[in-house]
């Protein structure tokens, strides 16, 4: 982490649909997170950076997440997620997390 930013990388595998094969690709993003409130909010950015399709898709990807905790070993998390570039998505969730 510098600064409070945690970079990474990272590899994926889409399985592709009845369209389009399967294909790997790199990630590389950030994150940041600060405690609000009783919960812990975490905001970020991956983007692909490479990958073995066809014809590659352009792919970045905005993420925030708020973590509540409900037990010391399980959390409510709200989730919500932004594409906007050859990949056009827009998800929102809502789950749970356990540590253990």
């Amino acid at each position: 982490s510098v600064l409070g930013v945690t970079p990474f990388v990272g590899v994926g595998h889409d399985f592709g649909s009845s369209a389009s094969r399967a294909y790997n690709y790199g990630l590389v993003g950030a994150t940041t997170g600060v405690k609000v409130g009783p919960g812990f909010a975490l905001a970020g950015v991956k983007t692909r950076v490479g990958s073995d399709e066809a014809h590659m898709t352009h792919q970045t990807v905005a993420f925030g997440t708020y973590s509540v905790p409900l037990t010391k070993s399980v959390a409510l998390n709200f989730n919500a997620s932004r594409s906007g570039q050859d990949i056009k998505e827009n998800e929102f969730g809502v789950g749970l997390g356990f540590s253990f």
